[in-house]
């Protein structure tokens, strides 16, 4: 089987990451896999195994750009290769003049992450266009919780359609780990800054915490403006702030040094977040929104609290914080949960009976 992943918003970070590793998986089981993807992709080519072949297209960084009108060399790329089937990750304006037009060449798979868009987390209507075609045109729909499962049938889309697969685990991230680097009195927020994410839910829960224990630190590592955020803030040595894109090695150091991670988060649909923690051995302490009481058990691999409740965050992360046997222990658990539930191979063998029912299909 001939398949083809298309990656169109691939270039650097969680998407590439995720892409390498959908890949990875599948070509494992002997499948002929071919990935469209941005050129600035090919600096991270050593995500993705050796016997993957890529098709590179320009990336769109301005939507009214040049290269936002070169759908076809898009489209091209997938006669070139004539797939047996096509598996989209995710939704990019270039899909909307194929879907229209070659919907019928080759069963589609689409993976759609979020079925509709988070507060503050802003997306060109062409986006939303291509969204809304991957819905309907789709042969298979893969979704990573059950949370967003639900969401697409209240839209109208057949259950038949939708699968549900975990998102899988970033283990990888553990050939970055450096040997002997002690935890510190750290709390861990990673990824992009943006308003669904509750941030200020635990700023405001900083003071409660660090009345108890004095020398803890918050960490915000990632993407995005900070700026409204330290408006919030009371005591500015409590919190580090690194706000950049952040590098497979300083994740690992992050996520090492780091007791516990927390995502306060006010709205979602599923968190890649959760299975790096889990690579980790770190608890997970989040909130009671989207898909993700589906992957962190409360009491057992972290603590699941309401959302924009900082006291009851604030509670959750000082009773980790004072039982360091516990917050060890759930660790643990979070780790066996990653391998017995996200591994990758599981998780390939799952989009394998999706491919297959997708070409019976047709």
């Amino acid at each position: 089987m001939k398949v083809c992943i298309v990656a169109l918003g691939g270039g650097i970070g969680g998407m590439t990451q995720y892409t390498s590793q959908l890949a990875n998986s599948i070509s494992n089981f002997n499948l002929d896999v071919h990935v469209i993807t941005p050129k600035c992709t090919n600096e991270n080519v050593n995500y993705f195994n050796e016997n993957i072949s890529f098709n590179y297209v320009p990336q769109i960084k301005k939507l009214l750009s040049l290269n936002s009108f070169r759908f076809d060399i898009f489209i091209k790329c997938i006669f070139d290769i004539n797939p047996d089937i096509i598996h989209i990750t995710m939704e990019h304006p270039w899909l909307i003049p194929y879907l229209l037009v070659f919907e019928n060449k080759c069963p589609i798979v689409s993976t759609i992450h979020d079925s509709k868009k988070h507060p503050g987390d802003w997306s060109p209507y062409p986006y939303l266009i291509s969204l809304k075609l991957l819905k309907k045109k789709s042969s298979r729909i893969i979704v990573h919780s059950k949370a967003v499962k639900n969401q697409l049938l209240t839209e109208g889309i057949p259950e038949k359609k939708i699968n549900v697969i975990p998102h899988g685990a970033h283990s990888f991230f553990s050939k970055y780990c450096i040997k002997d680097v002690a935890e510190e009195n750290w709390i861990l927020f990673f990824g992009r800054i943006v308003d669904y994410k509750g941030i200020e839910y635990l700023i405001k829960a900083e003071p409660l915490i660090t009345n108890q224990f004095p020398n803890t630190k918050i960490v915000i590592a990632g993407n995005g403006d900070v700026s409204k955020y330290k408006n919030f803030i009371s005591n500015k040595e409590k919190f580090i702030f690194i706000n950049e894109y952040i590098s497979d090695e300083m994740t690992a150091q992050l996520f090492t040094k780091s007791k516990l991670v927390v995502l306060p988060y006010i709205e979602a649909s599923q968190s890649g977040i959760i299975p790096i923690a889990y690579s980790f051995k770190k608890p997970v302490i989040t909130t009671q929104v989207g898909g993700l009481p589906e992957v962190v058990k409360d009491g057992i691999t972290g603590y699941v609290v309401p959302p924009r409740n900082y006291e009851l965050l604030a509670n959750a992360i000082i009773n980790l914080l004072g039982n360091d046997q516990l917050r060890v222990k759930m660790g643990e658990n979070a780790y066996i949960f990653m391998n017995e539930n996200l591994s990758w191979d599981q998780i390939a063998y799952n989009i394998l009976d999706v491919y297959k029912s997708a070409l019976n299909q047709k």
